[in-house]
């Protein structure tokens, strides 16, 4: 039978994959090509203050927004300065001050985004 092991870059992004959250990496600390290969892999469902200051790329913006929003989406993008980033982050700020228990349950946090 053909046993397929996995090479040691690919168990090492696994692991950085899986620890994104507590401890990610920004490029500069790996190289480009092996960032990119990383946020392919991410999990769509992270935090969106660790993907706000560590995440730029597009087409892991565009699988969060299509994942959380549906494909009609796409037709949104142009409304949103045309990034996928920008369109999930005013989508999320929207969604959370229309929602008056988010606002109750996080008064701290509603007195700083005003």
């Amino acid at each position: 039978s053909d046993i397929t092991i996995p090479s040691l870059l690919f168990l090492s992004q696994s692991v950085v994959v899986k620890n994104f959250e507590t401890r990610p990496v920004r490029v500069g600390q790996v190289s480009i090509d092996i960032f990119k290969s990383i946020v392919e892999r991410l999990p769509i469902d992270l935090d969106p203050k660790v993907g706000a200051t560590h995440i730029d790329d597009e087409k892991y913006w565009k699988r969060v927004c299509v994942a959380k929003y549906g494909e009609v989406v796409s037709s949104q993008i142009e409304y949103h300065g045309l990034t996928w980033k920008r369109l999930f982050f005013e989508r999320y700020c929207e969604e959370f001050l229309l929602n008056e228990e988010s606002i109750k349950k996080n008064a701290n946090l509603f007195q700083k985004v005003i």
